[in-house]
């Protein structure tokens, strides 16, 4: 199915791996408005082992359909490595293939089946685009770094709380062991 055409505007959307479009509609394609994207991530099975992958956060401003509004929908395009198997879109992610699972929200559930695969096809389209893009791999490494600071974080905290666990118990020793003293001292008056 023809999709309308797009420009990208970097200047519009600020997110650090965004990226803004505007959707230019054509006879064909009669989809009009301005498409914010940015990156994040989702656990995919690989193998039968939870691993992380790139998706993209597709949000529209102003969209419309033949001239009527559809809102500002959000959907989803969650990359999937592997077989795109049937009825999948094939996808291509930082040299990984794979598929596109899209999660179309409101008000995209309830309009014409012809609209929704249009507006999913525009989708496709824009996010393999955004996912061989060099935003991808920087995202991918910031998440993964952060997972990073965020463990080390809890491993200092980890660290902390050992410490002032060995803290208590030398004092609970040094409490049970003057307890002691004081029963053999009383044991050895009597």
């Amino acid at each position: 199915m023809p999709t309308p055409g797009f420009s990208l505007s970097t200047a519009t959307n600020t997110a650090d791996y965004g990226a803004s479009y505007t959707l230019f509609g054509t006879d064909e394609a009669p989809l009009t408005g301005t498409v914010f994207t940015d990156m994040g991530e989702h656990v995919a099975l690989v193998d039968g082992v939870p691993e992380r992958r790139s998706m993209v956060i597709v949000r529209f401003l102003g969209l419309r359909a033949h001239g009527e509004p559809l809102g500002n929908p959000r959907v989803l395009a969650r990359f999937v490595p592997g077989d795109p198997g049937r009825g999948a879109a094939a996808a291509v992610c930082l040299g990984e293939p794979g598929r596109l699972h899209l999660d179309l929200g409101h008000p995209l559930h309830s309009v014409d089946p012809d609209l929704r695969e249009l507006v999913s096809d525009t989708v496709i389209e824009i996010t393999a685009e955004f996912l061989t893009d060099e935003r991808a791999a920087r995202h991918r490494h910031f998440c993964a770094d952060a997972r990073r600071q965020a463990i080390a974080t809890e491993l200092d905290t980890l660290d902390a709380l050992q410490q002032c666990g060995y803290r208590r118990m030398a004092a609970a020793r040094a409490d049970a062991d003057a307890a002691w003293a004081l029963v053999q001292a009383l044991h050895q008056q009597h």
